[in-house]
């Protein structure tokens, strides 16, 4: 896992995240996922689904996750990525 500090966002209009990734797992049992809290980490958010953002989530079926359930297996997970990817989203 990456961990970050914590940012203030509240002065900005449309707030955007930006990462590049390199997606190597089994696809379908491994994978990564991005989520955020706004209450000091005592509870946690995905952030996005498979249809937002740009080159967000690609896989909906992350075995790996726990606990499985349908709103947490979707993710990053890909055994055949070729480079990198540049995945934007939304922070609004």
């Amino acid at each position: 896992y990456v961990n970050s500090p914590c940012f203030n966002l509240s002065s900005f209009t449309k707030p955007l995240i930006s990462l590049q990734y390199w997606a190597h797992t089994d696809q379908g049992d491994d994978g990564a996922i991005l989520q955020f809290s706004t209450d000091g980490g005592v509870s946690w958010n995905i952030l996005g689904n498979l249809t937002s953002g740009k080159d967000w989530f690609n896989e909906n079926s992350i075995s790996a996750f726990t606990p499985p359930s349908a709103s947490t297996e979707f993710g990053w997970s890909d055994r055949t990525q070729q480079n990198w990817k540049t995945g934007k989203h939304s922070l609004s």
